[in-house]
């Protein structure tokens, strides 16, 4: 490989690294890295207007990111969800939460 790309190569490697390395720092002083996957199921036969509601709620919470159903079962829906902190602060804000129409445990 001639000289020249490969210091050009070097130049760009350590550009990108360095804008990586920036970005990846801003994003963990944000609280975005670090995630926790959690899954939440609700029991009860629910309908569709009151799994919606209860999914509105639910990322209403301050603490949840990225929102989604992952199972429907007749008596159960399962929601799937990222956050920084883990299950048991996460269990506690839920249960502490005002969920109108809806008995959280």
């Amino acid at each position: 490989m001639p000289w020249a790309l490969v210091l050009a190569l070097d130049k760009a490697g350590s550009k990108i690294f360095s804008e990586m390395s920036l970005r990846l720092k801003e994003e963990a002083g944000r609280g975005n890295l670090s995630l926790n996957v959690i899954q939440i199921a609700v029991q009860g036969a629910l309908n569709y207007q009151q799994q919606v509601e209860f999914k509105r709620l639910l990322g209403n919470l301050r603490d949840v990111r990225n929102l989604k159903e992952r199972a429907f079962e007749p008596s159960r829906v399962t929601f799937e969800m990222e956050t920084a902190i883990d299950g048991g602060q996460l269990a506690r804000i839920v249960k502490s939460a005002n969920f109108p129409a809806f008995k959280v445990e």
